[in-house]
């Protein structure tokens, strides 16, 4: 049975990798590392993406509905003037 060179991994802490070995394990190791970045960058991209639409979503809802109360209210306080009038003329003094 013909011995083969032992892997990077197989080396013991005695045996030393030449530069050559260690350049290829660290490069391999380093393009592994940077494809897993890139799949995470592209999650959190996503997700800021998500994120952003959500607030212009809850922002744009919130603004609606600031219109709405500030509408209800000028109605509310024309009916309370209308009720002032009318109360003015129904129980006010007779000329």
């Amino acid at each position: 049975m013909q011995r083969t060179e032992p892997t990077l991994a197989e080396k013991s802490d005695t045996q030393e990798a030449t530069t050559g070995e260690f350049l290829l394990a660290s490069v391999a190791r380093l393009l592994c590392e940077n494809v897993r970045l890139r799949e995470e960058i592209g999650v959190w991209r996503a997700r800021t993406i998500t994120g952003r639409k959500d607030a212009h979503f809850y922002k744009r809802m919130h603004g609606k509905a600031v219109e709405r109360l500030l509408e209800k209210d000028g109605q509310i306080e024309a009916i309370k003037s209308k009720v002032c009038e009318l109360e003015r003329r129904l129980f006010g003094r007779k000329s």
